[in-house]
C-alpha cells in the first residue's frame, strides 16, 4: 500500500516509525504519473458525523473545556467499546496493584516538588533531591545513567509547565503518554537524544493536546462518538497483548482500501485515529507491569502491528488516492505527538509490487535499529520468525492471529 505503508496506525511516521517521507513521496509521484487516476468523489461523511456527535456530546456536557481539569487516573471499561480490551486493562491494573504497589508512573505532586525546591540554590541541586518517580517492574532492563541524566535534564527544562506552577492539564498529558520518565524518554529517543529538540517537540505536543482536549478523547467526546460509529470499518483491530504487555493489532489492507473509498474526510479520519492512539497508549500503560527484560526501564511495552497485504494491487490504490493522501496527512501527526510507539511491524503476504517498489526505498532511509523491528515474512509464514526476532514467543503470535489468516 505504498503511501499507506508510510505509517503505522499505532503511531509511527513513515513506514513503521522513522520519517520516510522521501520514500513515500517518490512512490506517490510514481503512482500519479504512471496511472490514470480516478479520484473517489463520494461525499464526505464527517460533517454529518460531527454534527451528530456534537449534538450528543452537548447534551452530556455542562461546560466547555477550560484547560485545567484535574488529572484522571482511571482505566474504566467505559473507555472501550471492546469488552476484551476492557478486561485486559482491568487485569493489568489488578496485577500492578498486587505485585508492584510501590510503582508510580505519575509526575510528582506539587507539594513534593515544592519541598524539594525549598532552600536550594540551583535547579540542578533541587532536581538531584527530588523523589524517585518510577520503579521499574521486575525483569525490565536497567536504564543507563546517561539516559536517566538526559530525562532529568529535559524534566528540569520543562519545569515551567510540569512543576509547581505548571499546567495541570499538561501533567495529565504526560501521564497519558506514559508518565514520568517514559513520556520524556520517548520524545528524546525520537530526536536522537537531542535535548533541545525534545523540549521543543514536547512543548508543541502539550499545546496540540490542549487544543483538541486529547486527555478527554476516550470519554464522551465528539471524536469518541465518530470512532464508535466507524469502528466496524476501521482497518485495524486489537487482537490482545503479548505476555510481556505489548498490544498486538492486525491491519487488513483490503479493509483499508474499502475504508478509504467510503468518503470520510480528513477531520473524521483524524478523530478516529486520535481515539485509536489514545486507546493504544492506555493499553501500553496497563502492560507495564508485565514488561520483560527486552524493554528499557524508562519505556513501556510498545505496539506490535501485523500487516496483511494479501491482494494489494496498484489499481486499488489509484481508486482511493484522495483518501490515501488525507490518511497520510493525519498519520503525519504520529511522529510529532506519539513518537517511538512501535515495537515490531510484521508484514505478511507482501505482493511483488511491495518488494519491487516500496521495500527497496524504505530500506534506504530507515536506520539499522528500525529495520530490525520490521519483519517481512515469506507469504503468511509468521511461524518462521524466531523468538529472538520478535522479542516474545512465536506461539503467542499464532494464538493471537487465530482465525485471521
Amino acid at each position: 500500500m505504498s503511501v499507506l505503508l508510510k505509517c503505522s496506525l499505532l503511531g509511527e511516521q513513515a513506514v513503521f516509525g522513522c520519517g520516510v517521507s522521501t520514500a513515500a513521496n517518490e512512490i506517490a509521484k510514481e503512482l500519479e504519473q504512471d496511472s490514470e487516476i480516478r479520484i473517489d468523489q463520494q461525499p464526505a461523511l464527517s460533517t454529518r458525523l460531527l454534527s451528530q456527535a456534537s449534538s450528543r456530546h452537548a447534551k452530556s456536557e455542562k461546560g466547555a473545556f477550560n484547560g485545567s481539569r484535574s488529572p484522571l487516573g482511571r482505566m474504566d471499561s467505559e473507555w472501550f467499546s471492546c469488552e476484551d480490551e476492557a478486561d485486559l486493562l482491568k487485569k493489568f491494573a489488578k496485577s500492578s496493584e498486587v505485585e508492584h504497589s510501590e510503582e508510580s508512573t505519575t509526575l510528582p505532586e506539587e507539594s513534593e516538588i515544592a519541598s524539594g525546591l525549598s532552600g536550594e540554590k540551583t535547579a540542578e541541586e533541587a532536581l538531584s533531591k527530588r523523589p524517585t518517580l518510577f520503579a521499574a517492574p521486575r525483569g525490565m532492563s536497567s536504564a543507563s545513567s546517561v539516559e536517566q541524566e538526559r530525562v532529568d535534564e529535559l524534566w528540569r527544562r520543562l519545569s515551567d509547565i510540569l512543576g509547581p506552577d505548571g499546567n495541570a492539564y499538561d501533567k495529565e498529558s504526560v501521564e497519558k503518554l506514559g508518565g514520568y520518565p517514559t513520556c520524556l524518554w520517548r520524545f528524546l529517543v525520537s530526536v536522537n537524544n537531542n535535548i533541545d529538540a525534545a523540549e521543543a517537540k514536547l512543548r508543541k505536543t502539550m499545546e496540540f493536546r490542549r487544543g483538541i482536549d486529547a486527555n478527554g478523547l476516550l470519554e464522551n467526546s465528539p471524536s469518541r462518538q465518530i470512532f464508535d460509529n466507524a469502528e466496524q470499518v476501521w482497518p485495524e483491530v486489537n487482537l490482545g497483548t503479548t505476555s510481556d504487555g505489548s498490544p498486538v493489532s492486525y491491519f487488513d489492507i483490503q479493509k483499508a482500501v474499502k475504508f478509504l473509498q467510503l468518503g470520510y474526510d480528513e477531520d473524521a479520519i483524524r478523530s478516529i485515529w486520535l481515539v485509536w492512539m489514545e486507546r493504544s497508549n492506555a493499553i501500553q500503560r496497563a502492560g507495564r507491569s508485565a514488561a520483560s527484560g527486552s524493554i528499557s526501564s524508562l519505556d513501556m511495552p510498545g505496539t506490535v502491528v501485523v500487516y496483511n497485504l494479501e491482494g494489494m494491487r496498484l489499481s486499488q490504490l489509484t481508486s482511493c488516492l484522495s483518501g490515501l493522501h488525507q490518511f497520510c496527512r493525519v498519520l503525519g501527526l504520529a511522529e510529532q505527538h506519539y513518537p517511538t510507539n512501535l515495537r515490531k511491524a510484521i508484514i505478511l503476504n507482501s505482493p511483488s509490487m511491495f518488494s519491487r517498489m516500496v521495500w527497496p526505498l524504505v530500506q534506504k532511509v530507515l536506520d539499522a535499529e528500525t529495520l530490525s523491528n520490521v519483519l517481512v515474512c515469506d507469504g503468511d509464514n509468521y511461524a518462521a520468525l524466531t523468538s529472538e526476532e520478535l522479542g516474545f514467543g512465536t506461539e503467542e503470535l499464532g494464538k493471537l492471529l487465530e482465525g485471521r489468516l
